[in-house]
């Protein structure tokens, strides 16, 4: 499948809509504004190191309102490489779960365009700080921002089912969710890498690192699951996976990135995500690719 055959538009209200229009419309508006200014994974940014900066380094995802942007173009090529896979990492047949009607991409699409849109008025929460009441609080939001920029009902439904499917039990909420842990680890990976370059100084690499650490614990198991199922998840981190042992070891080797865990909570804490590391690492060890 070319990316010229995905679909770039979805019917709302009898009218075809682009999604690239979805988040034009709301980067205008003044919510769109709103997020503009904000970053995301302000928790491990170092105070010395201003926001701009910041986005500079690790690049869209880090800025609130284009990592939206970056979600449309990493849900186009989990479609693509899902139905046409790199025949050097799957040398199988495609499962069912893995192939999406033109309708399925389209609100697969549709979702990435808008899912983050209530950080606009709710702030970004990490990954593994989410709590369920966080959530609840975020798609009511969702409901509320769908319901005034679309105004078509089917459409707000089907993406507030996919948000809403924490658990990952529908076919397009695990496909999504697949998506976005495939962004979470693209930018921990590009962390990663300024953290080794010699000009990061020493507390811009703890914070780079602690950023690292922390998606390998939570997403690492999750992304070795879906690449049994995603041909897209699996040749992603088939293509990552010598900077993804190397961030493994060294992180292993030297455990200064875990800090951040005691400063947050305390050194039981910190124990803790020390353990859940050096877990997944065992994991990351024994795959097959």
């Amino acid at each position: 499948m070319s990316e010229q055959q995905l679909p770039t538009t979805i019917s709302v209200n009898g009218e075809d809509r682009s999604f690239i229009d979805f988040y034009k419309a709301f980067a205008s508006s003044n919510h769109g504004q709103k997020l503009a200014g904000q970053i995301r994974f302000g928790r491990f940014k170092p105070d010395s190191v201003d926001a701009d900066t910041w986005k500079d380094l690790l690049g869209a995802d880090v800025d609130n309102l284009r990592h939206e942007k970056l979600s449309m173009g990493i849900a186009r090529q989990f479609v693509r490489h899902c139905h046409t896979p790199d025949q050097r990492f799957w040398k199988r047949s495609i499962p069912p779960e893995a192939v999406f009607t033109l309708p399925e991409q389209t609100i697969l699409f549709a979702t990435a365009a808008k899912h983050d849109e209530p950080e606009a008025i709710l702030s970004d929460i990490s990954y593994d700080q989410k709590t369920d009441a966080d959530h609840a609080k975020e798609m009511k939001v969702m409901q509320q921002m769908l319901t005034y920029s679309l105004g078509d009902a089917d459409v707000s439904r089907q993406i507030l089912e996919i948000l809403n499917d924490k658990k990952c039990e529908t076919k397009l909420g695990r496909a999504f969710n697949a998506i976005e842990r495939i962004g979470y680890l693209r930018t921990r990976l590009t962390a990663w890498d300024y953290s080794n370059c010699d000009d990061a100084g020493e507390e811009l690499r703890r914070g780079l690192r602690s950023l690292t650490n922390n998606v390998l614990i939570n997403q690492t198991q999750t992304l070795l699951e879906y690449a049994e199922i995603y041909p897209a998840v699996r040749t992603f981190l088939a293509t990552n996976a010598e900077r993804i042992t190397n961030a493994f070891q060294l992180l292993y080797e030297d455990r200064g990135s875990f800090e951040i865990y005691a400063i947050e909570q305390d050194q039981n804490y910190r124990t803790q995500m020390e353990t859940l590391f050096e877990g997944t690492y065992s994991l990351w060890t024994q795959r097959t690719f």
